[in-house]
């Protein structure tokens, strides 16, 4: 009978980037989507900045991103 194991050449392939990044995709969806809902909602024409992004509506964008993408991942996925 011939051995059916794999050789050294049939090694474990490399996992791929969504693979990687997997366990991080809820965190980097909270810091993603608030961030660019406040951008899209920035450059509307009725803005305080017109068609650009004010220096305050900035901080509001980063407080936004950092906030959400820092509690979500802090937050389990399942309630113990």
């Amino acid at each position: 009978m011939s051995d059916l194991t794999p050789g050294p050449d049939h090694a474990a392939s490399k996992p791929t980037v969504l693979e990687t990044i997997a366990e991080y995709r809820k965190g980097i969806a909270g810091f993603l989507v608030p961030g660019l809902l406040i951008l899209g909602a920035s450059l509307l024409s009725s803005s305080d900045g017109g068609g650009g992004v004010t220096p305050s509506e900035w901080v509001a964008i980063v407080v936004a991103m950092l906030g959400t993408g820092i509690t979500v991942t802090a937050v389990p996925n399942r309630s113990e």
